[in-house]
């Protein structure tokens, strides 16, 4: 039975915990659902902020919808100049 626990494992990796957002169009269909959803806007994504966001989203990613960006396009959009954590309410 601990062979067929091994190879379930090994054949379902997991989701990332966050989704990147490269571009106004990934955050568009990214915002576009019913849960709450948290974005980290970052300058750069090589760093102990970005680090800890991962490691954030990695403990609560069954209990939240996480997305990070340093897409300077999509860091205009969510008006993010110098960084930081956005949640936003579905419209729905």
């Amino acid at each position: 039975m601990g062979d067929f626990d091994q190879m379930d494992e090994e054949q379902s990796p997991q989701p990332p915990a966050s989704t990147q957002l490269d571009d106004v169009s990934a955050l568009e269909q990214f915002l576009d659902h019913d849960d709450a959803s948290v974005i980290g806007a970052f300058t750069s994504l090589d760093g102990e902020g970005f680090d800890e966001f991962e490691q954030i989203a990695g403990a609560l990613q069954y209990d939240w919808r996480f997305a990070h960006t340093a897409a300077p396009a999509v860091l205009e959009r969510i008006k993010a100049k110098s960084g930081g954590l956005l949640l936003y309410r579905s419209p729905r």
